[in-house]
């Protein structure tokens, strides 16, 4: 299956010999966050400041207990062009380990190995 179309269906959830929840998480639904621009050129010194100030910003705001705020940080992070394989994989860290969204961290993941293969937080 292709992780990155939008139908993209999970496994269903996995159950115990006497049936009982094995504390998996749930398939969540979009919409997913959005993935960087295609082509995108890289960004200028003065873009590449703006951009490490926005990453501040969502890295403080996770010190805070402030995931959903975090990620529209790294969301804007991502679609204005400072997208890197790091940069995706830290996305995937909030969307799985803050708010459960598994699906949506999956795709990420993808999305960082795609960019650099040998990104081992991916």
């Amino acid at each position: 299956k292709n992780l990155f179309s939008e139908d993209f269906e999970a496994e269903p959830l996995a159950k115990g010999d006497e049936g009982q929840d094995l504390g998996l998480m749930k398939k969540d639904t979009g919409p997913y966050p959005p993935f960087p621009p295609r082509n995108a050129e890289p960004p200028s010194d003065a873009r590449k400041r703006v951009l490490m100030k926005v990453k501040q910003a969502a890295t403080e705001m996770l010190e805070k207990g402030e995931a959903d705020k975090a990620l529209e940080r790294y969301n804007e992070l991502i679609r204005t062009g400072g997208a890197t394989a790091l940069i995706m994989a830290a996305r995937a860290d909030i969307l799985l380990n803050q708010l459960s969204r598994p699906c949506a961290a999956i795709r990420d993941c993808c999305a960082a190995l795609q960019m650099n293969a040998d990104c081992g937080k991916a």
